[in-house]
Formats: structure tokens, C-alpha cells, sequence
């Protein structure tokens, strides 16, 4: 059985995807609209720990954004957020270092829709208690639709995200599937073993009785 979970876990770590997309995950078990921020906070204000309840965190100048509804940003919701400098006159500029969308507790798989200026190359790491585990780069706009990015298949529990320097990014929607407890895994496990003992021992009375 050991060797036999050590061979799954393998499989499972060869079968990591980047997420590319034009839609979300099939079926995430969490997905953060920064609708959830309630009384709406002011635009520009910092995201930290606000969503920490519903398992995500931000650093390094993600804040709140709610403009007004246009043609640009396909999939996104609003309000939404960025990774934004907000100067005068509510002027956004780009901050220089890349930010990390962190999770409270390791996934194993999000994705989110993310938008730069188009031209941009954007590198997204999926990091595991601050090791990347995997990563991708890809070219990134605010017109595709093709604008859903993102990790599945691996355990995780943060994505940083790298336009480059001066780079204003913008992102929503952030879906996620949080990696299920050890006890859960083990009370599976037990299950599976109890129905292929109990399927052994039904067809050995069938052969006995042959």
C-alpha cells in the first residue's frame, strides 16, 4: 500500500497543469469576487488580511478597485482588484516588485482572471511554504477572453504573480480547491481498503461454492 500511495502521489506531482483558459476551474470549492468586502471599502485600499476568513491573503500593493462597468477585463466581475499604486487625482501607476495571492491552507488547484496592458509577458509561480513548485509564463492583455490563469493538480498554497516593473495588473474572480485534511485522505483510504476486502472475500465464497 505504501509503495502503492508513493506511486500515486508521484503521478499525481507528473500531472501538474499551468491553467490557461477562456472559463474558470470546473469545479472550484471557493471563489473570491471581492464582492465579499462588506461595507465596500474605498478604491485603493490595500488588501491584506481582509479575506483571510474565506482563505486567501495579499501583499505587496494589492488593493480594491470598483470601476465603473466597460467593454475591457472579459470575465471580470466588479468590483474587483489590482495590483495598483494609486497616486493622485486616482491615478494608478505600477508598483516594481511582483505580489502573491497567498492561501490560508494549501490547494490543490486556483485560477483567477488576471489582465495587464496588452504586450506583456506574465510569469505566474505556484509556490509551497515559500518554494516554487511550478510555474509558466504567458502573454497577458485586458481584451482576450482568454484570461483565465492558474495551477491544478499539485499542492500549493500561493501564486506570485510577475508582469515586470511598472506593471499595473488587474484580477478577479479567484477560484480555488483547498487540499483535503490527512484524516480525510486516511478515512478514504480505509473505505477503499474495506470494499476491495469485502469484494476478495465475496468472490472467494463464490469460488468455493463453484
Amino acid at each position: 500500500l505504501l509503495v502503492a500511495g508513493m506511486a500515486a502521489v508521484q503521478q499525481f506531482a507528473s500531472a501538474a497543469l499551468f491553467y490557461e483558459s477562456t472559463t474558470g476551474l470546473p469545479s472550484p470549492a471557493q471563489t473570491i469576487t471581492f464582492s465579499e468586502l462588506s461595507p465596500a471599502p474605498a478604491d485603493g485600499t490595500v488588501l491584506t488580511t481582509q479575506l483571510a476568513g474565506l482563505g486567501v491573503t495579499f501583499d505587496n500593493n494589492s488593493v480594491y478597485y470598483n470601476p465603473q462597468p466597460n467593454a475591457l477585463y472579459p470575465n471580470f466581475s466588479y468590483p474587483y482588484a489590482g495590483n495598483y499604486v494609486m497616486g493622485r487625482d486616482g491615478i494608478i501607476t505600477g508598483p516594481a516588485a511582483p505580489f502573491s495571492i497567498h492561501f490560508t491552507t494549501p490547494v490543490s488547484g486556483a485560477a483567477l482572471v488576471l489582465a495587464t496592458a496588452d504586450g506583456v509577458t506574465t510569469t505566474l509561480e505556484a509556490l509551497l511554504g515559500g518554494s516554487v513548485v511550478y510555474s509558466g509564463s504567458v502573454p497577458t492583455h485586458y481584451t482576450s477572453a482568454n484570461d483565465w490563469y492558474g495551477f491544478t493538480d499539485i499542492t500549493f498554497d500561493q501564486i506570485r504573480i510577475n508582469s515586470g516593473s511598472g506593471v499595473a495588473v488587474a484580477f478577479d474572480n479567484v477560484e480555488f480547491s483547498v487540499v483535503p485534511e490527512a484524516s480525510t485522505w486516511l478515512a478514504g483510504c480505509f473505505a477503499l481498503a474495506v470494499c476491495c476486502h469485502c469484494e476478495w472475500r465475496r468472490r472467494r465464497v463464490q469460488q468455493s461454492r463453484a
